[in-house]
């Protein structure tokens, strides 16, 4: 196994809750891979309008992930982590 993705349906809104990458898989694009991946899915959910996900502020390389992927900071941190928002156009 290279890594898995976990997501929910939390307060009105998708959340990917966790993404791990075994660390001799890292840097290979599995990442990205596998979050367009949900992003796919997710989508196709009756409903789905925005996907939320965090990372942990010392975590640049999933910042750097994330953003690219057209996620944006909301401003908020929950526990010690910076919340991304992904807003779904029709």
């Amino acid at each position: 196994m290279i890594g898995f993705v976990m997501y929910t349906l939390y307060d009105d809104s998708w959340w990917i809750i966790r993404l791990m990458i075994d660390k001799n898989h890292q840097r290979n694009g599995y990442g990205k891979d596998a979050i367009l991946k949900v992003i796919e899915i997710l989508r196709n959910k009756p409903g789905c309008h925005r996907i939320v996900t965090s990372y942990e502020p010392e975590n640049l390389i999933a910042e750097k992930l994330y953003l690219s992927l057209g996620f944006e900071k909301t401003g908020r941190i929950e526990e010690g982590e910076i919340i991304l928002c992904l807003v779904l156009k029709n």
